[in-house]
């Protein structure tokens, strides 16, 4: 969750958008792409400053260029510890449940200020172990999801609109106001970039908020993209089929995929066994979380005949 307002009011130095204060820039909607580096015809993640004949680059504009200080955060991104009560802290500060112990995470250059969750040995409402079905008894389009489908700490209170709840009752980080982002505020987190499955795997589990975002690699096919789905299209199949969708490139052809994206580790327990739990979800920009529902298709037909309508789909298209 993050606060309302996503303005700390009455704190020195505190953000205040369309005010001042914070680092240079400061106050905008949208944090930059933190993207800095620049590609010519054939590849990518080239310094901007050795890339010639082709102008206008993401690496070559915004805050990542301006900004890029590593002090408080990588490419342009500007990051504040603040702790329980509501305070400015250290960057050196530990996650921790005492008044001046770090709690949340202020974003200098959007104004919001995003909770932090914790890792204790007792679980508390916060702990990054717990799950909330996403729920909103006011859902504008009326389907407001599912009540207490998670597991967390108060048996009853395991949905988002609860929880919500429950942190504002606690005032975290001073505040009482604390609600869900948006899709819009989400697009402010930093960018997980790269090709390494492992890399990629390090990162899921290293931190509790990833973005995802896949830039295609040069030369890229200009002509139409046909990709077939059926409901045993499961697991890392589903992300790359969210991806191509989002693109607005590809269309999709067949059943909606199998929901099937949580990502498990294993871990040792007693007598030489080990447990497989879930670690890590996954969440659609477009559509929303993968698990349980799975991402829909452009083109509705059953598997069987999904590669016979896609030639019918190509031959058209010529």
């Amino acid at each position: 969750v993050w606060e309302n307002n996503g303005v700390i009011q009455g704190v020195s130095g505190a953000l205040n958008p369309g005010q001042g204060g914070g680092p240079p820039g400061g106050g905008g909607l949208l944090n930059d792409t933190g993207i800095d580096w620049c590609a010519n015809g054939d590849t990518n993640f080239l310094d901007c400053a050795v890339v010639a004949g082709y102008p206008g680059q993401d690496g070559q504009h915004g805050r990542d260029v301006t900004d890029n200080d590593s002090d408080d955060g990588r490419a342009g991104f500007s990051f504040t510890k603040i702790s329980n009560s509501g305070q400015l802290i250290s960057s050196t500060a530990t996650l921790g449940s005492g008044p001046e112990d770090w709690a949340c995470t202020r974003d200098n250059v959007t104004g919001a200020l995003w909770e932090v969750k914790t890792d204790n040995a007792e679980p508390d409402l916060r702990d990054k172990g717990w799950t909330y079905s996403w729920y909103d008894s006011d859902s504008p389009d009326g389907e407001p999801g599912t009540a207490d489908g998670g597991r967390c700490a108060t048996s009853g209170r395991c949905d988002t609109e609860k929880y919500v709840e429950d942190v504002n009752s606690q005032g975290l980080c001073g505040f009482t106001d604390w609600r869900m982002p948006t899709p819009a505020e989400l697009a402010a987190v930093d960018i997980w970039q790269g090709w390494s499955i492992s890399g990629f795997w390090r990162s899921v589990q290293d931190q509790p908020l990833l973005r995802i975002r896949f830039e295609p690699k040069e030369p890229r096919f200009a002509g139409p993209v046909f990709v077939l789905t059926d409901s045993r299209s499961a697991s890392a199949t589903e992300m790359a089929v969210d991806a191509l969708r989002s693109s607005g490139r590809v269309t999709i052809v067949g059943e909606r995929t199998a929901g099937q994206m949580l990502s498990q580790s294993f871990f040792d327990v007693a007598e030489g066994f080990v447990v497989s739990l879930p670690v890590a979800d996954y969440y659609s920009f477009k559509h929303g979380r993968i698990e349980g529902a799975g991402v829909p298709v452009d083109i509705s037909v059953v598997s069987e005949k999904a590669l016979e309508k896609a030639k019918d789909l190509m031959q058209n298209h010529q």
